[in-house]
């Protein structure tokens, strides 16, 4: 089901970027770099793309940090380089070594405002800059302490990401994917914040999301991340939540026939907004 050709529009990537420090975010980075993966993208591969939970922040800067774990790291910085080296670079619910790594950028930005990139941004390599660290040293040192607060947060370095990253909402408690671009520069964009429980609970991020392939039949794929109610009562707050951690999204219903196949109440108002009547289903 052939959807876009990102081959038909190569004059985007021939300007400067305007974003206010002229890098490229992140997001935008892996956003471009799957664009370009191949010359036509199915529906079923746009959803799976929007999923994404690959870092690119990893991608930059994981060799030159491992590297510097190892060379100037504690015993336990040692470690942690050891379980970075096996890390995948997502943050899927069994991904080991994401929460690591999202702790070390904790620890990084607590020392300035953006990582210190050996090789700076530049615009025409946006795709392969910046790269790797300036200070390998002083990422050691945030390796060390990120390594130290893991442990005594969770026991182990080595802990899946879904077992620390909840995804949360009244009474649904999942195993978490995706992460805050600032942290882990992934596609797919979960904000979490830690709760009482020491875990770190989704409080934001993707929210309304939809893939749609046009023809002759409209094709469409659908989600309301953290459900279709703001009613902690509702049985829909959060009742999406669930297929979002399986990386999932719902057919939209595109026809009535579709609509009242799945109705639950049928209200009926009169000109002026108010309820007249609920008929019972048929």
């Amino acid at each position: 089901m052939p959807f876009l050709n990102p081959s038909d529009y190569p004059a985007y990537m021939s300007f400067p970027p305007l974003s206010p420090e002229g890098a490229l975010s992140t997001r935008e980075a892996s956003g471009l770099r799957m664009l370009m993966q191949m010359k036509k993208i199915s529906l079923d591969t746009l959803v799976e793309d929007k999923y994404s939970t690959r870092s690119e922040l990893a991608d930059q800067v994981l060799d030159d940090l491992i590297a510097a774990g190892n060379q100037y790291g504690s015993d336990l910085g040692r470690h942690a380089a050891e379980v970075l080296q096996k890390w995948d670079r997502n943050a899927d619910a069994e991904s080991r070594g994401a929460a690591l790594f999202a702790q070390w950028k904790m620890e990084m930005d607590k020392r300035g405002d953006s990582i210190p990139y050996a090789q700076p941004f530049d615009w025409k390599q946006p795709l392969r800059t910046p790269h790797g660290l300036k200070d390998p040293k002083a990422a050691a040192a945030a390796l060390n302490s990120a390594a130290e607060k893991l442990r005594s947060m969770a026991g182990k370095l080595d802990v899946a990401w879904g077992d620390l990253y909840r995804l949360r909402r009244g009474s649904v408690d999942l195993p978490g994917n995706g992460g805050d671009e600032g942290l882990l520069g992934t596609f797919r964009i979960i904000d979490y914040s830690q709760a009482a429980d020491g875990r770190f609970e989704s409080d934001g991020g993707d929210s309304i999301i939809a893939a749609v392939e046009f023809g002759p039949i409209v094709h469409a794929k659908v989600l309301l991340t953290y459900g279709d109610s703001s009613d902690p009562k509702s049985t829909h707050f959060g009742d999406q939540l669930a297929l979002s951690a399986k990386k999932q999204m719902r057919d939209a219903w595109l026809t009535r026939a579709e609509v009242e196949q799945h109705l639950e109440r049928r209200t009926v108002l009169d000109g002026n907004g108010r309820v007249t009547s609920i008929p019972p289903l048929q």
